[in-house]
C-alpha cells in the first residue's frame, strides 16, 4: 500500500503541502438514465393512497417525481409565479411586493435568531453563556420574586398548569440561605 501510494505522489508530483488526492479525481459521472416513455409511465400513489398523474403539481411537488413530464410542469409553474410576482411589482409603481406574512405565523430560522440574540447579548453586555432559555428563566423567577399574581405569571409563560410555575417560587426564595451558606463555606477554606 506504502508503495503505491509513493508510486501516486511521484507520478502527480505532488507537494509536501499538496492534497494527496486532488478533487479532481473524484469527479463521477453519472451514466445518464434512457429516455423514459412518457406515455408508458404509470401514475404515482402517495401513502395516504391519492393518485396523481405525471406533470401535475402533486406529482412534481407532492411525491417529488423527476421524470421529464413533471420538470416541465415545474419550470412552467414557476414561470407563470414569476410572471404574476413581476406584474404585481409594476401594478404597484414598482415597489417591492410585501412578502411578510401578517397573521402571526412569521418565523426566522435559527441562523438568523442567533445573529439577533448574539448582537442584543453582546451589546447589553450578558455573559457569553446566556441563552434566550436563561431569559425567561430570570424573568420569571423576578415577577414571582416581585409578588406579581402567579395565575398572571402562568398565563405569560404559558404554562399549562400552576405546578409548573410554581416552581420558579422557590429559586428567588431569600429565606432560605442554605446554599449560600454552603458556598460560602467552601470559599472560605
Amino acid at each position: 500500500m506504502c508503495h503505491a501510494i509513493q508510486e501516486h505522489i511521484d507520478e502527480h508530483d505532488i507537494g509536501p503541502d499538496d492534497l494527496l488526492f486532488p478533487n479532481w479525481m473524484f469527479a463521477y459521472h453519472r451514466p445518464t438514465p434512457p429516455a423514459e416513455q412518457e406515455d408508458e409511465l404509470p401514475p404515482l400513489v402517495s401513502n395516504s393512497g391519492a393518485v396523481y398523474e405525471h406533470g401535475t403539481k402533486g406529482a412534481r411537488y407532492s411525491l417529488k417525481c423527476d421524470c421529464a413530464k413533471c420538470k416541465a410542469y415545474a419550470a412552467d409553474y414557476q414561470r407563470a409565479w414569476r410572471r404574476k410576482r413581476a406584474a404585481e411589482q409594476r401594478d404597484q409603481g414598482g415597489k417591492r411586493v410585501d412578502t411578510w406574512r401578517r397573521d402571526g405565523t412569521e418565523f426566522l430560522s435559527t441562523q438568523v435568531w442567533n445573529r439577533f440574540w448574539e448582537n442584543a447579548r453582546a451589546a447589553v453586555g450578558l455573559p457569553e453563556g446566556f441563552t434566550p432559555y436563561n431569559a425567561r428563566h430570570t424573568g420569571i423567577s423576578w415577577a414571582i420574586a416581585k409578588g406579581v399574581d402567579l395565575q398572571k405569571v402562568r398565563q405569560r409563560a404559558g404554562h399549562g398548569n400552576l405546578t409548573v410555575t410554581s416552581r420558579y417560587a422557590a429559586i428567588l426564595d431569600e429565606h432560605d440561605t442554605t446554599l449560600a451558606d454552603a458556598l460560602e463555606e467552601i470559599f472560605d477554606s
